[in-house]
């Protein structure tokens, strides 16, 4: 099998670094399965399969992860596009590989435009779930309602007053028990605040509460012992004004709320 793949490489056009397809994997290093977590590209070299491309490294650079090294996300991003590597072809799921040519680049990098604030927050959220940078909610408190509370002021507010707050919705739970009600948690730059939607409310924004990732919140706030709630009584969805901010979608790269209970 061997000999019939060489004598193609002699009388075939191919790549010059093109691998054998078989036979492989006969000499493994102890960190061969983290290699292929990691989407690795493995070429034979002295009978060794040898990493030399992983497909982790743009998710890192996507991800935030290289952002202290200096230079910014768009120009890593351009640098790991000019990397000799391996690229599927189109149509085979991943399964044909196409290698490039080590070629040098036929033009200079241009000057890249940074990645905004929003941009930089969203690649995070869609590549690891979270950001640890700055917080949707930090980005939309200029444009929101002034009487709109942060969390930390939430806090301080009497029992019973009516307050507005807005928030990432991060968990909602309807209990079986619970005659329709649904509790939600909400996080805001500084913190996260309980919210209480009775049934009636729940049924009259269903589609908001179960779908949409930014909310606006109106009711009454409640201090009982150490246990601080707000009680809704109406809610509206931020996400047309998160997209007018940010010029671009924002819903689509946040993350769901977690669900608890029956729906």
């Amino acid at each position: 099998e061997r000999g019939a793949q060489q004598y193609r490489e002699v009388y075939d056009i191919v790549h010059p670094l093109q691998q054998m397809a078989s036979p492989r994997r006969l000499r493994l290093t102890p960190f061969a399965r983290r290699h292929e977590q990691l989407s690795a590209e493995l070429f034979v070299g002295a009978g060794w399969e040898r990493p030399q491309w992983f497909g982790a490294n743009e998710a890192l650079v996507r991800g935030g992860a290289c952002d202290s090294f200096g230079s910014r996300r768009r120009d890593l991003l351009w640098q790991l596009g000019l990397v000799f590597r391996p690229q599927s072809v189109p149509g085979t799921g991943g399964q044909a590989k196409q290698l490039t040519l080590s070629l040098d680049a036929t033009t200079e990098t241009p000057e890249l435009r940074d990645l905004t604030r929003w941009e930089r927050m969203l690649s995070d959220y869609r590549q690891t779930g979270l950001s640890v940078g700055v917080h949707p909610l930090e980005l939309l408190r200029p444009h929101l309602p002034p009487a709109t509370l942060t969390s930390e002021r939430l806090n301080d507010a009497p029992h019973g007053s009516d307050v507005a707050y807005a928030g990432l919705a991060i968990a909602r739970q309807r209990p079986s028990t619970a005659k329709g009600i649904v509790f939600m948690l909400l996080e805001d730059e500084l913190g996260q605040v309980n919210l209480i939607l009775p049934s009636q409310v729940y049924e009259q924004h269903r589609a908001i509460v179960r779908g949409e990732p930014l909310l606006l919140v109106r009711g009454r706030f409640e201090r009982v012992g150490e246990n601080r709630n707000v009680l809704v009584s109406t809610l509206e969805s931020l996400s047309a004004l998160a997209r007018r901010v940010a010029e671009g979608d924002v819903s689509g790269s946040l993350p769901r709320a977690h669900h608890f209970g029956h729906r």
